[in-house]
């Protein structure tokens, strides 16, 4: 069975065989399922809140990323930390 990992990418893609194809499959996750989602609603009214909540969910997954660590139970820390 063929499941979405991304957007644009499933599990039979083949940028999952090296670091720089990884590395596409991941900024094409953030773009398609965070960022575009956040601009698509910044000039709809009364969704502001929902835009910022969705790209206020970048930095502490952003953090996990660059540590290599769950979040669970540490959403707090890790969210500071992204966004510093």
């Amino acid at each position: 069975m063929m499941t979405k990992i991304s957007p644009e990418h499933s599990s039979e893609s083949e940028l999952l065989n090296s670091e720089e194809g990884k590395i596409k499959v991941f900024k094409n996750r953030i773009n398609g399922w965070y960022l575009d989602w956040s601009d698509s609603l910044a000039f709809t009214e009364h969704a502001g809140f929902a835009s910022l909540h969705i790209a206020f969910g970048y930095f502490e997954m952003i953090y996990s990323y660059i540590t290599g660590k769950s979040s669970n139970g540490k959403s707090k820390e890790f969210f500071e930390k992204g966004f510093l």
